[in-house]
């Protein structure tokens, strides 16, 4: 599976953008990603009508482009204040795996 993580906006206003592919990760750790992506509820998130604005400057808006070994490519895009906790985890996982690399 591969997983990209863009995240826009913030105080610096920068994209910032994971790529993991879990074929080059430990079994463990490919295991661990894959049980977070299935915890997303993607039809509560679908179903959210997108904000007219960011609720503030600092604000993040996250889109996730998950590529299945075994499936069609599906993305998820949300704003920060809209994030289930299923979500924050998995976004929380990427990035710091981005920071150990």
């Amino acid at each position: 599976m591969r997983l990209e993580l863009a995240r826009f906006g913030g105080l610096s206003s920068i994209a910032d953008v994971v790529s993991i592919d879990t074929r080059d990760l430990s079994p463990e750790t490919a295991q661990e990603l894959a049980d977070l992506v299935s915890r997303i509820d993607r039809p509560a998130i679908a179903g959210q009508s997108p904000p007219v604005r960011w609720s503030g400057a600092d604000d993040f808006h996250y889109e996730l482009t998950v590529t299945p070994d075994d499936r069609p490519p599906y993305a998820v895009s949300i704003q920060e204040s809209e994030l289930t906790p299923q979500f924050r985890s998995l976004i929380e996982r990427l990035l710091a795996m981005r920071r150990r690399r």
